[in-house]
């Protein structure tokens, strides 16, 4: 028992020193210190943890607190996230430079690359075409129908010189001006025209896509 009361004694007899009173006045405080910023860092954190509430993620949209994007930049992320173009990621970035999904929608960016694209487009496209005087027929209207035939069969030997970045598609002869003679032995036609192609012409869009 003597013993205890001994270190005791010792005990109260070295808090009378200051060295020692300060040292705990610092760390009593410098431990009040750390638990108010461990509090506020909790309290910085309730909006989040409030506003995943289904009922409250709505209020804090509107109020723009915990995190959570209003409606007008909700509304214009969900159209730059799902437009395959770049164009509306860097419309979103431009009007909330600072936005909850800013750092997301500039990744997004990151990854955007040029590509080409092949596309084919119908396109018409007229030659320069004469057909001689035929065999002679009995009447100008067979006489030009057989000359017609001659003229189509032309057409598409002179549309097949489209190649490469073309796809012939189909021919036709079309008739400016006839050249028929008629005589007692029968009717012959030819005429000046032109071959008119219907062609499919390539052409490479480069275009810049996200994914």
């Amino acid at each position: 028992m003597s013993r205890v009361k001994t270190a005791y004694q010792r005990v109260r007899t070295a808090f009378k020193h200051p060295w020692l009173r300060r040292l705990t006045i610092v760390g009593t405080a410098v431990t009040a210190v750390t638990g108010l910023v461990a509090t506020i860092g909790n309290l910085e954190r309730v909006p989040r943890y409030a506003c995943r509430i289904p009922g409250v993620h709505r209020l804090c949209a509107w109020g723009e607190v915990g995190n959570v994007a209003g409606d007008v930049e909700e509304q214009t992320w969900r159209r730059a996230k799902e437009a395959p173009q770049p164009a509306a990621l860097r419309a979103y970035i431009a009007a909330f430079p600072t936005g909850i999904y800013a750092s997301e929608a500039s990744t997004r960016l990151a990854a955007c690359r040029n590509i080409q694209r092949e596309v084919w487009t119908a396109e018409q496209r007229m030659l320069p075409l004469y057909v001689a005087r035929g065999d002679r027929q009995n009447s100008l209207v067979a006489a030009r129908e057989v000359a017609l035939k001659y003229g189509n069969v032309e057409a598409a030997s002179a549309c097949a010189g489209f190649a490469g970045e073309f796809r012939v598609l189909g021919a036709a002869a079309r008739v400016r001006e006839w050249a028929c003679t008629q005589r007692e032995d029968g009717t012959a036609c030819g005429f000046d025209g032109s071959a008119e192609c219907i062609v499919e012409a390539r052409h490479l869009l480069t275009e810049e896509v996200c994914h």
